[in-house]
């Protein structure tokens, strides 16, 4: 009797322990972390108004480490809709310490289709969302950046005009994905990190050119977890505001080629550009700043080498989106210093003969830009940086009939005094000039102003 009494007791245990695991199973299963739309599945981006792909992957072998590269073959896919890469992946070295079912199955978080997802992402400078696009960076330096609890691997989906050879910088936890600037053709997808330990992590992504090729993207991530808080916003708020000197246009290249070689078409190929070594974007990261970079080649305070205003002229950019997209800018964060980068296209003789403005429509263009700065950051320091491009003690201007001819930077200073000086918060920072790179520094010159810069902005907000 005693045994079976036993055996009844031991049977009762076994389907209690059952039941236990099936419920515990069933409660994990029914997590659901992200929104999924009719447009969005687990393996692609199939939305109709998403811009078109092609169907090539890339395989990666693994790699043990976040310092070395490892070795691609090529593949054809049918399976997926989009250009796939595993170049360089960052990778963990240490094993998951969480296997649940629900951090084994990917989710694809969208940014294209929805805006669901968005108020857990930080964005610095110009990023605006674009339906059938994603988050789009339209300016050099623009960033995006968001932490994901998660583990295993991390997909991200990016778009970009088709044939722009577009680029930008991608980390991962601080680690730049394949050691070098990401070039886009075309619709991408990428594997920028593999077998991650669980825990949560950092994805920020900074367009490293300008803005004359247009948009990139980012139009979804593939994670195994879920968005963790958004990014916090770093004590000092930088903008920037300039031409191709605030966007490093040529500054990948020697001094030997400007030396024996110098075309001016291939010192502005972005090949040769990395705007995130340009000087503004340098400061920022030695004053552990946030930036917002509005630049443009052959953009000026008063004058631009672009046939329209609209698309040339300071003022006229900073009220705009983007220079191709007339949606007005609504400025969402307040800068506690404003760079001015320029001078050399707004003493140009060959402007000046083609416009006929005199020395006092030029104050009148700047004195107006400077007061809208003035009003939409009243607090900012202005710094009003010259001389990195070009010989700034070059007298050029003229400043009316008969009057005596000014240098770029007489004409600055005279200006800034006007509008009340460094008692009005405006100052000046002069800048090295090589006259061999003919006004296209280069990174290590981008460094030491930035270093310059630097010590400028501290000087100011410790007075």
């Amino acid at each position: 009797m005693e045994k079976i009494i036993s055996l009844i007791l031991i049977v009762i245990m076994l389907f209690g322990l059952v039941g236990c695991n099936k419920n515990d199973k069933e409660s994990v299963a029914s997590i659901d972390f992200f929104e999924t739309t009719s447009s969005i599945d687990n393996n692609t981006v199939t939305s109709s108004n998403l811009p078109k792909t092609t169907s090539t992957s890339n395989a990666t072998s693994k790699k043990s480490s976040t310092s070395k590269k490892s070795s691609t073959s090529n593949k054809a896919s049918t399976s997926k809709n989009i250009v796939t890469s595993q170049n360089s992946s960052i990778k963990s070295n240490k094993t998951s310490t969480v296997n649940t079912s629900s951090y084994n199955k990917p989710k694809i978080i969208p940014f294209s289709t929805s805006k669901k997802n968005i108020d857990l992402v930080k964005t610095t400078g110009r990023v605006t969302f674009e339906s059938g696009y994603g988050l789009s960076m339209l300016w050099t330096g623009s960033t995006i950046e968001l932490n994901a609890t998660c583990q295993g691997d991390i997909n991200i989906c990016l778009s970009c005009k088709k044939g722009s050879e577009s680029r930008l910088k991608i980390y991962v936890d601080g680690a730049l994905f394949n050691e070098e600037i990401t070039t886009l053709t075309e619709t991408t997808s990428l594997t920028v990190a593999t077998e991650l330990e669980y825990g949560v992590h950092n994805l920020r992504l900074v367009r490293s050119d300008d803005c004359e090729k247009g948009r990139i993207s980012l139009t979804s991530i593939e994670i195994v977890g879920e968005l963790s808080d958004k990014p916090a916003d770093k004590k000092l708020y930088i903008k920037a505001l300039g031409g191709s000197q605030i966007t490093g246009w040529g500054n990948l290249l020697s001094d030997t080629w400007f030396e024996n070689e110098f075309d001016r078409s291939v010192a502005r190929d972005r090949k040769n550009q990395d705007g995130t070594l340009a000087y503004p974007m340098v400061a920022a990261e030695l004053l552990d700043a946030d930036i917002s970079v509005l630049g443009r080649q052959g953009a000026g305070v008063a004058l631009t080498w672009h046939e329209s205003e609209n698309k040339g002229i300071l003022e006229k950019l900073y009220s705009k989106t983007a220079p191709n997209i007339n949606t007005p800018y609504t400025q969402t964060r307040e800068a506690d210093i404003i760079i001015i980068d320029d001078g050399e296209i707004d003493i140009n003789p060959s402007l000046y003969a083609k416009t006929g403005l005199k020395f006092s429509d030029i104050t009148q263009k700047v004195t107006s830009f400077l007061t809208k700065l003035r009003s939409d950051h009243p607090n900012a320091k202005i710094i009003w940086c010259y001389g990195i491009d070009h010989d700034c003690q070059r007298r050029l201007l003229p400043e009316g009939k008969g009057g005596v001819a000014l240098s770029s930077e007489e004409a600055i200073t005279k200006i800034l005094s006007q509008m009340g000086g460094e008692l009005n918060g405006f100052f000046t920072l002069k800048m090295n000039y090589n006259s061999i790179r003919q006004g296209y520094p280069s990174v290590e010159e981008h460094k030491a102003a930035g270093a310059l810069l630097a010590e400028k902005i501290n000087e100011i907000i410790n007075r």
